[in-house]
């Protein structure tokens, strides 16, 4: 799964994307809807920053530095899927190792999902 996360810090918005790996382990409630939890490994592909506009420097973009190229997290979420194979999803990532190698930041990331399964 692809993901591009951000934060901002005073005039300037970090972007980093991740090709993400989640080992989920799926348990059924009810029909239909399931809990789902387990490790989450992301391989950073890309990390920019970028001036907010606005600034006097706008349009200023270059590389970060010091970003780790494995960002490790822990999933937690709800699945539901219709006898049509479509599905939905809520999931939370808790961030387990550094963004940077520098810092004490780490990811924690919200996602929605709209799927839909070809094989059953």
């Amino acid at each position: 799964m692809y993901s591009t996360q951000r934060y901002s810090y005073e005039t300037l918005r970090y972007y980093m994307d991740y090709i993400n790996l989640p080992i989920l382990a799926d348990y059924k409630v009810v029909r239909g809807l399931s809990l789902q939890g387990g490790p989450q490994f992301g391989f950073n592909v890309k990390k920019r920053v970028k001036m907010k506009a606005g600034d006097d420097t706008a349009g200023m973009d270059r590389n970060l530095e010091n970003v780790e190229a494995l960002n490790i997290g822990l999933d937690f979420g709800a699945q539901y899927k219709l006898p049509i194979n479509l599905f939905f999803q809520a999931r939370y990532t808790c961030g387990l190792t550094r963004i940077y190698d520098d810092s004490d930041l780490k990811n924690g990331v919200f996602s929605l999902s709209v799927g839909y399964f070809v094989f059953k």
